[in-house]
């Protein structure tokens, strides 16, 4: 995944919990946030959704050939309509 591909991954966290998790460890590079979040070094416990984390986590995989291509990626559970129990 390039630093754009991390970049919208961030986003998607951001725009999810209306936080940004690794702000105590500003100033970081993108390429630092990333790996300090591949790595579990960063708390994804804002990800109330499950479906979320598990996306977030594939998508931040420290080797490339275990992270989801785009069309992998917009093929995850998380992108399907989901039904709520009433």
């Amino acid at each position: 995944m390039t630093v754009v591909g991390w970049s919208l991954t961030l986003l998607l966290v951001r725009g999810a919990t209306s936080a940004l998790p690794w702000m105590p460890l500003a100033p970081l590079s993108v390429r630092q946030v990333v790996d300090r979040m591949s790595h579990h070094e960063i708390d994804l416990a804002p990800l109330a959704d499950d479906c979320l984390a598990d996306l977030v986590d594939q998508l931040l995989a420290v080797l490339p050939e275990q992270r989801p291509t785009a069309a992998e990626a917009l093929q995850h559970p998380f992108f399907r309509p989901r039904v709520t129990p009433v």
